[in-house]
């Protein structure tokens, strides 16, 4: 899911594309299941139309990446994760072909009895999180149920400027605002160089023409979150 290679020659990569339907929504009771190859955009862009949305919006790539990804890293990057936690923690069921070839489900799907899914727990032992952040290696995730959420009926962003290198005092103000009740769904804290790059050229641009730039790149950029992508395109000397 998450665009990674086998080290190894015995690896094997399976392209989930195409398993990528909406097999139902739950409006009643909030929950939506999905094939896993679906991606986070694509799913939240038909739960718009019904005033919805997941909450998490799974890793930072999620206009992109798929929900089976999401679930196979604990991933938190998309957004929402200071509101919901990690994408895992909306998972209520997930449908895992084992390398057996065994179809499992989990939590009450596990019940034959079951019509539908509506709650991770209360079958026994959690058996959906031996497969969170498994990165795939324990099974293929084919079918995934979240827990999803009302649109909030607004939102407001605030941008805070700091010293360099007080992410100690970022994440204070972060726990005083949620002990004081604050509804906060999301902080992301960047580098200062990251937001000036960010805003005198665009991010997309960016990594396509470093080489014309790389002249005028701040070099503390170039050594830290970026050297990277600089190698790639340049090497490292």
């Amino acid at each position: 899911f998450g665009g990674s290679k086998p080290i190894g020659d015995s690896g094997i990569v399976l392209d989930m594309k195409r398993m990528n339907q909406i097999i139902n929504l739950d409006q009643e009771n909030l929950i939506v299941t999905v094939e896993a190859g679906i991606s986070w955009g694509k799913l939240n862009e038909y739960l718009c139309h019904y005033d919805l949305y997941t909450g998490c919006m799974g890793p930072g790539s999620g206009m992109t990446a798929a929900i089976g990804g999401g679930i196979s890293h604990h991933s938190v990057g998309g957004g929402g994760c200071a509101k919901y936690g990690a994408c895992t923690n909306q998972l209520v069921s997930l449908e895992v072909v084992l390398p057996t070839g065994d179809i499992i489900e989990t939590g009450s799907q596990a019940n034959k009895y079951s019509k539908f899914p509506f709650n991770r727990f209360g079958n026994g032992p959690d058996l959906a999180g031996l497969f969170c952040g498994d990165n795939g290696i324990f099974g293929v995730k084919t079918k995934v149920s979240l827990q999803i959420f009302p649109k909030p009926l607004f939102a407001a962003y605030k941008t805070f400027q700091l010293p360099r290198k007080e992410r100690v005092i970022s994440a204070k103000i972060m726990n005083e605002i949620r002990q004081k009740g604050i509804d906060v769904y999301d902080v992301m804290y960047m580098m200062d160089i990251l937001v000036r790059i960010g805003s005198e050229i665009g991010m997309f641009p960016f990594w396509e023409n470093l080489k014309s730039i790389k002249k005028t790149l701040d070099p503390r950029f170039i050594l830290s979150r970026g050297k990277f992508n600089f190698w790639g395109e340049n090497g490292k000397k």
